[in-house]
């Protein structure tokens, strides 16, 4: 049965390790009804080809969940374990790249409720930082006017409306001072429109002063 629902690939990724250890044990003990070595190798190869496949898609693929992880000193299971913790920190890295595309995206267009969500899968991940790390700062010049605007009043939403923001966001310090810079040397190298100076003026200020509440509120 076991060999049957591997070879159809009806167990899910990250069932498989669990599925080797106990098949490992069934083969210790001299019952496997089927060629262990065989198996072992169908379920590599599925491992290795899953973690090949979610490198390239461009889409969100499901997290594994750690509960799925076993103690083992068997080879063969232990580098089973360790490709799927790497299918999951590649997956968990496409997932949050993803997210703040479509973040940055969506600053521009006029999908309100699909902005919010993706806004609040990111805004406890460390958002300001996460943009500057990803190469956002730098683009922020590029939005329209109207993105820029919904990108100052995120600063008011989740920092500068809250007494004490700097008890909950003061790791984000640094990254709001750092975008500001980036934010006020783009905008001087750059060829822009008397309305977009004005407003990345006022953003630039608006993130040095978010940076001070923060700074001001973290006990």
């Amino acid at each position: 049965m076991i060999n049957t629902y591997i070879d159809a690939e009806k167990y899910e990724i990250a069932q498989l390790p669990n599925i080797l250890y106990i098949i490992s044990n069934i083969n210790s003990f001299g019952y496997l009804e089927f060629d262990y070595e065989q198996i072992k190798n169908k379920i590599e190869i599925l491992i290795h080809e899953h973690l090949e496949k979610i490198k390239v898609t461009d889409s969100e693929v499901e997290v594994f969940r750690p509960e799925y992880y076993i103690d083992s000193k068997d080879p063969a299971i232990k580098s089973a374990i360790e490709k799927i913790k790497e299918i999951e920190s590649v997956t968990r890295k496409k997932n949050l790249t993803s997210k703040l595309k479509n973040f940055y995206a969506q600053l521009n267009d006029n999908q309100f409720y699909e902005f919010s969500k993706t806004y609040s899968s990111l805004r406890h991940e460390g958002l300001f930082d996460l943009l500057n790390k990803y190469g956002y700062s730098s683009k922020i010049i590029e939005l329209r006017n109207s993105g820029i605007h919904r990108f100052s009043s995120i600063l008011d939403e989740m920092f500068l409306q809250i007494s004490n923001a700097g008890s909950v966001y003061y790791n984000e310090k640094n990254a709001l001072l750092d975008m500001a810079k980036e934010i006020k040397q783009s905008s001087k190298t750059e060829s822009i429109d008397q309305m977009k100076k004005y407003l990345l003026d006022e953003l630039v200020e608006k993130l040095v002063r978010t940076a001070n509440h923060l700074e001001a509120t973290k006990h």
